[in-house]
């Protein structure tokens, strides 16, 4: 009698584990996103703010033939016109990336969205009240 008890169990413990995988997990899986590669910008939100907090300078425009080349090896190059502006390093971690180079020093941004085919940069550079915040939206070439 103990033996078909222990069976019993087994089976419901087994059955249990298969039914619980389901097909709509598997299906839900999505690829990891990379930022590597050529990013062509879309549109620039700048805005400056004063000690006080109030808006002093408001700025959106779409910049026409910029873009930002991402490699693997964590180097990245800035190009307007096709021609280079400047290049340097990364770092990327999570929501967070870091640009240094000889021109702008070192920048951080938040990764507001990354998908296969669009990129949301935002940097907060006040301190305090005053400076200002840049948003920027780039699409994969």
């Amino acid at each position: 009698m103990l033996i078909p008890i222990r069976l019993s169990l087994l089976a419901l413990l087994l059955s249990g584990s298969i039914f619980s995988c389901s097909k709509k997990e598997d299906e839900q899986v999505t690829p990891t996103q990379t930022i590597v590669g050529r990013w062509d910008a879309l549109s620039l939100h700048l805005v400056i703010f004063n000690a006080a907090g109030d808006t002093v300078y408001q700025e959106k425009n779409s910049p026409s033939n910029a873009h930002l080349v991402f490699a693997a090896d964590k180097t990245y190059s800035s190009y307007s016109n096709d021609i280079e502006s400047w290049h340097g390093t990364y770092t990327w971690q999570d929501d967070f990336l870091t640009t240094v180079n000889s021109v702008q020093g070192s920048q951080s941004f938040s990764i507001s969205a990354l998908t296969t085919t669009s990129l949301v940069l935002f940097s907060d550079r006040r301190i305090g009240k005053e400076g200002g915040i840049t948003i920027t939206r780039y699409s994969r070439h």
